[in-house]
């Protein structure tokens, strides 16, 4: 199985618009409607075009029988044939100043912000600002996507087209995975191959030019994302079966059989990876640690009432747990407790009982977590507290963005954000989210997420004083 490129082009136009410098002559003259945000009246602006460039680029396939994608070609002449370009208007306000465009690929919508430049200093005082949203035109995006480190967003739309998007939000190119729809894309851990299967059952290694580099035949379907281990192997998992298949950063089949795990279909997503190249799974209240292979090579027993947040490991193979009376437990690799912190509030034993308590570990080791009563704590690695605030909803998810902030979403949709310092700074413009909605940390230290089938991007900008 092939993937298809996506034939497209993408017309440059050179515009001036009333004024422009003399000896210059337009070789187009064409009318753009044009709707201000302050008024109900549409607007038409008349803009002059002075150059014309054609460069090729992707564009929509043509209608090709589902059964064999790959096996037609697509030329240029086959792409414009099907193609109906469109005028895109950005705006900017209140000069209503117009930039015009003609695309075949969908732009991202950006919101400047009215009072604030982009951030570019550890020091300045910052706020979250919605910074752009993007979805395809025809199609909705998957909830799940990825992050690189340059900035690029991998997304996947329901039609199984993948796109990478720049930190701009413009489309770098998109590509038809599979017709029968696909899976959220994987990264490896440089960033420079990304992981994706195409239904029914096709691994695709692709570069960050969408080039293919190998692929592989599995032997059942599947609907998660690949998990890609830190020393680079990748496992799938079938729907049905839970089987898990793990294959090299090359392309091959590598052996690989889960022992003493119970009947149940293994999800990837419950699987923590350890500094020590071990992979560990919870059952229940046992933690198994597997060799990349599943050979078991060690366990032991937690009380599940100590399990009711996490586990997470550090950079130094040491776990944390959250237990159900809202106390943080810091064990060592062989399960046996380092230190246990219980936050001095007066509501400890009186809300005790099992529940959910959302964890993460930021990038300077500190790890912070919900505990009762909304209690939000951090500490560092030896247990000493570094802060500790009181949110005004209980939270369900908890992520930790690059510079430090944590972001969290309530049990009722809204989006809060800490920074270091604990205190909540301020988010503008967030909807209202799923509680299960993945957040995805960007380059910039913002956040992303995909709400009713757009994504939607957070960015950090530094407050004008």
């Amino acid at each position: 199985m092939k993937i298809l490129p996506i034939a497209s082009i993408v017309l440059l136009i050179t515009v001036s618009l009333a004024g422009c410098q003399s000896g210059v002559a337009p070789t187009a003259i064409f009318t753009v409607p044009f709707e201000p945000r302050s008024s109900d009246t549409p607007l038409s602006i008349t803009i002059e075009a002075s150059r014309l460039t054609a460069t090729p680029t992707l564009v929509a396939a043509p209608q090709v029988p589902p059964s064999s994608p790959s096996k037609t070609a697509i030329t240029p002449q086959a792409a414009l044939a099907h193609a109906s370009p469109t005028i895109t208007v950005s705006e900017t306000f209140p000069s209503l100043t117009v930039v015009t465009s003609v695309t075949f690929t969908p732009t991202a919508q950006h919101e400047p912000p009215s009072t604030a430049t982009p951030f570019d200093s550890d020091t300045s005082p910052y706020r979250f600002h919605l910074g752009w949203r993007w979805k395809p035109a025809e199609s909705d995006l998957l909830p799940r996507f990825v992050a690189a480190n340059d900035g690029s967003i991998y997304v996947t739309d329901t039609k199984g087209v993948l796109y990478r998007l720049s930190s701009n939000g413009d489309v770098l190119w998109q590509q038809q995975i599979s017709f029968a729809g696909a899976t959220p894309a994987a990264l490896s851990a440089d960033g420079f191959r990304i992981y994706i299967v195409g239904n029914p059952n096709t691994l695709f290694s692709l570069n960050t030019e969408a080039e293919i580099q190998w692929e592989y035949t599995l032997q059942q379907t599947t609907s998660e994302p690949p998990k890609v281990a830190p020393w680079g192997d990748i496992y799938v998992t079938g729907i049905s079966s839970g089987e898990v298949t793990r294959i090299s950063p090359s392309g091959n089949k590598l052996p690989f059989e889960l022992e003493a795990i119970m009947a149940e279909p293994v999800s990837l997503e419950g699987w923590v990876f350890t500094p020590e190249k071990r992979i560990l799974i919870v059952e229940s209240s046992m933690l198994k640690f597997y060799q990349p292979d599943g050979r078991l090579v060690d366990s032991c027993a937690i009380p599940q009432v100590l399990l009711a947040g996490g586990p997470i490991v550090d950079k130094s193979g040491n776990f944390y747990s959250v237990s159900s009376r809202g106390e943080l437990i810091a064990w060592d690799g062989a399960c046996q407790e380092r230190w246990r912190f219980t936050p001095e509030t007066p509501d400890v034993v009186a809300s005790s009982g099992a529940a959910g308590y959302p964890i993460i570990i930021r990038q300077d080791g500190i790890i912070v977590f919900m505990g009762v009563d909304n209690w939000v704590n951090a500490l560092n690695s030896e247990g000493k507290l570094i802060w500790q605030t009181k949110a005004d909803e209980t939270l369900r998810f908890l992520a930790a963005g690059k510079r430090g902030d944590v972001f969290a979403t309530t049990v009722t949709g809204s989006l809060r954000v800490y920074n270091k310092k604990g205190e909540q700074s301020w988010l503008e413009e967030a909807p209202i989210l799923e509680i299960s909605t993945p957040m995805v940390m960007t380059a910039d230290g913002g956040v992303a997420f995909v709400w009713k089938g757009e994504l939607w991007v957070i960015s950090l900008w530094v407050v004008d004083s």
